[in-house]
């Protein structure tokens, strides 16, 4: 009901003051053959609880900088990152590769459980408008994984 209501203020206070409220469609879609790796930490939450924010923050911002280096390597594109990483790639061979080196090197340096997959196919690839990213939104993101 809250969300109602600070709406309809937002729409009143726009129409008063003659501003137009309109959504922007200046963001481009194309369709492409990509490699999409998605990696996940198993029991990321667990570990936050047991060790506390602060440290499980040092640890996995450790694993990130040591996974970002192998996609730098193997010439993948971050797309979004949670408890784990969504990547993409040009080539389908890389993101093996990727995958690969990450489960012979990383898990084993950081003594976390992962588990990763690698999808191969069409997409839509999504980029967004720099204004939407100025406020938060992922530069990039793929639609239809």
């Amino acid at each position: 009901m809250m969300m109602t209501v600070i709406v309809a203020s937002i729409v009143h206070v726009a129409s008063t003051v003659n501003v137009t409220v309109t959504s922007r469609i200046d963001m481009k879609i194309r369709e492409r053959r990509l490699a999409i790796v998605l990696l996940d930490l198993i029991g990321s939450t667990q570990f936050v609880q047991k060790v506390g924010a602060v440290k499980a923050a040092r640890w996995l911002q450790y694993h990130d900088r040591l996974t970002r280096s192998l996609m730098y390597r193997f010439n993948g594109r971050e797309i979004d990152r949670s408890d784990g990483f969504l990547v993409s790639f040009e080539e389908p061979v890389n993101a093996v590769n990727f995958a690969l080196h990450y489960q012979k090197t990383i898990p084993l340096r950081t003594r976390l459980n992962t588990r990763i997959g690698v999808h191969y196919g069409k997409v839509a690839e999504v980029t967004q408008h720099e204004l939407d990213v100025m406020v938060g939104a992922k530069p990039v993101e793929l639609e239809g994984i």
